[in-house]
Formats: structure tokens, C-alpha cells, sequence
């Protein structure tokens, strides 16, 4: 008798492998596609249904198999990994999510010099605009790239701004009569117009942006002018020693500098926003000092730098504030350039609006000292805003200078911290006549802002990556009585060196050079002596 073959029996080991399988692949096919079209459409619906079905059919024919491959020991090192898998993934999607919102706008920039971060100070002009910009620029095609940059720093402004600054960009080619309507020559430049008023930059700068904003802002130049005549630096010197570069950022601050000889004018101009001493080695003749005097009596602004060879009758112009100059140089071997104690780093500011947002240092290749009164005449206000360490003198013996072998003589030296700048601001003796429209108008001010150094902002020390340019504009600005611009500016994009002071230095040689190879070295010893 013959008997029929058996049908195949289903493997079904086989079955369920298939079903986990296939459950788990349609889970990361609805995912994958839910990631990649950020919403729950019915295809990406019926993957994960799917999934879910044939997982659940795979633990419906076995429980107990089920339950004990999920709880043994593999599985639970799988499903640790597998957690953090999903933990990444997931932290990463919200931050996607996040980013795609456009309420959201939160920008991270971690260069050194924070160049894709708008300075403090154009972000101080940005906040304050009084009434609504707008930005033109005037891109050909060939300049996309250049388009692009100014179109990201404009958004900056646009952001901080609160929205008051708007921008668009034309190609002159196509639209050359909007151009001409502009007065637009060359390609790159970007107009800024609040109301009636204009003003161009013609790189994508920073600088040249914020500089447009603040000529907006601040229509009027304010003078300043430089004292000449006596062996001071001078303005037009584009040596090391002159002063060609401030100058110029004065200019993009929208002050106007003019030279002063007191000679010829015998007074101090009636336009003058401040007035610059700047370390004359000559004396003055009585009829300039007097000319200066009266000027500062009748509520004038003074900014006074002194070098260790400035002529001393300088300090007449401090002595009614009890404001003395010692002309002897300050040493700091604890926060100076390396090989040069005389050459201070200075980083301890006191309070005040000149110094209130200064987080950088500041570089004096070589000061005098000032000394401050402890106590103050009734409407004056003296103050040192920027001194030397504790372990800083000041060099009394001339022969110890003259020998370049300069010592700490206690009893002697006076030790520090020494101020190398200050403030006075006092009531002016000349008060204009009362105003019967005004009866509450303040008291005029006399302001001065004094430094023992003329170096800081010359050519050769104002480049470099220090707070010497910001002290010095600060200083100009709260003289010319516009405290709203003190801030801190935008710095150039390529400037990478580093000034180290004395103990920097020598922690950075020795930590490199012994220190680390020390610590590696000692390490292995260890490792090898448990082993052995």
C-alpha cells in the first residue's frame, strides 16, 4: 500500500525570525522616511503599523521565548547600546527641529577673535537706531561672494536692531538708474539711509558698517584737536612713532581732527569737543598755557599723554586737581612683555564709563606715574582708572635706569599698584550766565583724561590686538560728552599674536617643555613598578 509523503512541516524558529526581521526593517523604514519628510503621512503610518503588527505576532507565538531573549544578558547589553543609538539620534532630530524654527535664531561663534560676532559696540549703535534704516547694497554678478558677506553681517544688525534695520541688494547693471538715483559708482557699496539722510560704505566691513550708522545716528563731527608746536606726536606721521592710525579710527567714529598752534590762535577754538596734549618734549610759552587754562576754567575737555621725557611744566595743568606726576618709569616684572619689565600689561581698571566694558588689555611700552589724591575738594572728581600690579615700583634711581639694571629698593621705591591713568572731572569756573528757559540746566564740567604714556596708541602699538585704540576712543568719547558710543570695536579678521607677560610665558616654557614630559614620564614609572 502506498502511502502519500507528508506535507513540509513549517520551521518554526524560521517563522519567527522572519516575523522579527521584517517587523523590525518596516520600524526603520517608517522612521527613516518620517525623518526625511518630517511628517506622519499614510505611507510612513503603514510602515510603522506594519512593524508593530509583525513584532507582535512574533511575541504572540512564543511569550515565554520572547520574554526570555529580551531578558537575558546579551539582550541587555544590546538594548543599552541600542538606547544611547536612539538617545543620539533623538537629541539630534530635537536640535534639527529646533533649528528649523524660524522663532528660533540663536547663533555660537567660537573663534578666537569672535569675528563672525558683532562688536559690542555696533550692537550698542544696532539697539539704538531712532529710527528705521535701510541698508542698500549694490552687488554686480560677478561679486555673489561679496553679496553673501554683506548679506550676513547685515542680518546681524537686522537682529539686533530689533527689525528697525532692513536691507535688499541691486545689480547696478540691470537697474543703473536706481544706481545713479544713489549716487552709486562701484560695485560693493552698501547705502544706509535713515529719513533724508545717507551715508555709504564702500567695503563689507564691519567697521565701515557701523561707522555709516553712527554718522547716521550722530550727524554732527565732533573737532578734536592736537596741541603742536612743542615736540608732540603728530597726527600726519605714518612712522611707528606717529599716529596716522588712530587718527583715521577717529575719523570712522565720526570725530573731525584738526592741529592746534596756540602760538597763532592764542585760544582753543570755540568748536573743540576735546583737546590733545600728546607728550610735548618743548615747555610752553605762557600765552599757550593760559590759552589752555582758560579753556579748561571755561568747561573745556583736556586728554593729556605724558612720557617719562614729556616736559614737566605739563603737570602745571593737573595741580589745581592735586593731581602729581611722577616722571620716573614704572617696572612690573609680574604683567610686562617678556625681556621688558618697563613695558606694562595692564589689566586692573577701576569703574567707570571710559573702562566699564573693558575686558581687554592694554599695552604702555613704557610709563610715568600718577599719583591721585586720596581726598577731594567739594564739585571735583579725580580717579585712577587703570594701574600696574602689586609687584610693580616706581624706578627712583637714575643710575639703576641709566645702567638698565633696575632693582626693587625698599624704603626707597614706591611699590605698587601705581595708576598709569585717570580721570578728573570738576564744576568749570566760568559757568555760562543763567537761562531763564533752563533753571535746572547742570553745571558745566571741566573733563581730563590723563595717561603716562604716548606710545599706546601709536602706529606701531595701536594695531596690535590690545584694548589701546578702545581705551583711547573711550576716553575721547566720554570727553566729548557721548558716553552712548563707549564701547568695545569690532577688530580685524587676521590678527592672530598674543602679548604674554613675564610669568605667561615662562608658565607656558615650562609647562610644555618639563612639566607635561615629566608628568607622562612619571606615569609610565608607575605603571611599570605595579607591574613588574
Amino acid at each position: 500500500m502506498l502511502r502519500r509523503p507528508a506535507a513540509p512541516r513549517l520551521d518554526l524558529e524560521a517563522i519567527k525570525f522572519a516575523l522579527l526581521a521584517l517587523g523590525l526593517l518596516a520600524l526603520l523604514v517608517g522612521v527613516a522616511m518620517y525623518l526625511i519628510v518630517s511628517d506622519l503621512t499614510i505611507p510612513v503610518r503603514a510602515a510603522i503599523a506594519l512593524g508593530i503588527v509583525l513584532l507582535g505576532a512574533y511575541v504572540a507565538i512564543d511569550p515565554e521565548d520572547a520574554w526570555r531573549r529580551i531578558s537575558g544578558r546579551g539582550t541587555l547589553y544590546s538594548s543599552n547600546t541600542l538606547v544611547m543609538a536612539v538617545a543620539g539620534l533623538g537629541i539630534l532630530g530635537l536640535i534639527n527641529v529646533l533649528a528649523a524654527q524660524p522663532s528660533v535664531h540663536k547663533r555660537f561663534d567660537l573663534t578666537a577673535n569672535q569675528q563672525f560676532s558683532l562688536s559690542d559696540q555696533s550692537l550698542t549703535i544696532a539697539r539704538e537706531l531712532p529710527q528705521p534704516v535701510k541698508a542698500t547694497g549694490f552687488f554686480v554678478q560677478q561679486d555673489r561672494t561679496q553679496q553673501e558677506n554683506a548679506e550676513t553681517l547685515l542680518k546681524q544688525y537686522q537682529t539686533a536692531s530689533g527689525g528697525k534695520l532692513t536691507y535688499e541688494f541691486i545689480d547696478p547693471e540691470q537697474r543703473p538708474s536706481l544706481a545713479q538715483q544713489f549716487n552709486v559708482r562701484q560695485s560693493g557699496t552698501v547705502v544706509f539711509q535713515m529719513g533724508d539722510a545717507r551715508q555709504n560704505a564702500t567695503t563689507v566691513d564691519e567697521q565701515d558698517f557701523t561707522s555709516a550708522l553712527i554718522k547716521l545716528v550722530h550727524p554732527t563731527p565732533r573737532k578734536v584737536y592736537f596741541v603742536t608746536g612743542h615736540g608732540e606726536r603728530s597726527t600726519t606721521d605714518a612712522s611707528e612713532a606717529g599716529y596716522t592710525t588712530i587718527v583715521d579710527q577717529l575719523k570712522k567714529e565720526n570725530f573731525t581732527v584738526d592741529n592746534l598752534n596756540l602760538t597763532a590762535s592764542r585760544q582753543v577754538p570755540d568748536d573743540a569737543s576735546a583737546v590733545v596734549i600728546a607728550a610735548p618734549t618743548k615747555e610752553f610759552l605762557p600765552d599757550e598755557k593760559k590759552a589752555i587754562q582758560d579753556y579748561l576754567d571755561r568747561g573745556g575737555s583736556l586728554l593729556l599723554m605724558i612720557e617719562t621725557t614729556t616736559t614737566p611744566q605739563v603737570a602745571d595743568y593737573l595741580a589745581p586737581w592735586n593731581v602729581k606726576v611722577d616722571f620716573h618709569p614704572i617696572i612690573d616684572p609680574a604683567s610686562s612683555v617678556p625681556q621688558d619689565a618697563g613695558a606694562l600689561i595692564i589689566d586692573r581698571y577701576i569703574f567707570h564709563a571710559i573702562t566699564k566694558n573693558m575686558a581687554l588689555q592694554t599695552l604702555f611700552p613704557g610709563t610715568a606715574a600718577l599719583i591721585f589724591p586720596k581726598d577731594q575738594a567739594q564739585g571735583v572728581f579725580t580717579a585712577p582708572l587703570a594701574e600696574s600690579s602689586q609687584r610693580s615700583w616706581i624706578e627712583e634711581d637714575d643710575q639703576e635706569i641709566k645702567d638698565g639694571r633696575v632693582r626693587f629698593d625698599a624704603g626707597q621705591d614706591p611699590q605698587g599698584p601705581i595708576t598709569v591713568a585717570g580721570v578728573i572731572e570738576a564744576d568749570a569756573k566760568q559757568q555760562p550766565p543763567a537761562d531763564p528757559n533752563n533753571p535746572d540746566r547742570p553745571p558745566k564740567k571741566t573733563r581730563v583724561f590723563v595717561v603716562a604714556d604716548a606710545d599706546f596708541v601709536s602706529n606701531q602699538f595701536v594695531r596690535l590686538p590690545t584694548g589701546n585704540a578702545d581705551l583711547f576712543l573711550n576716553a575721547l568719547n566720554w570727553l566729548s560728552e557721548s558716553e552712548q558710543l563707549i564701547s568695545i570695536r569690532a577688530k580685524d579678521q587676521d590678527v592672530r599674536q598674543i602679548v604674554l607677560t613675564g610669568t605667561a610665558a615662562n608658565t607656558m616654557f615650562w609647562t610644555s617643555t618639563v612639566f607635561l614630559p615629566l608628568l607622562v614620564l612619571g606615569a609610565g614609572a608607575f605603571v611599570w613598578w605595579t607591574r613588574r
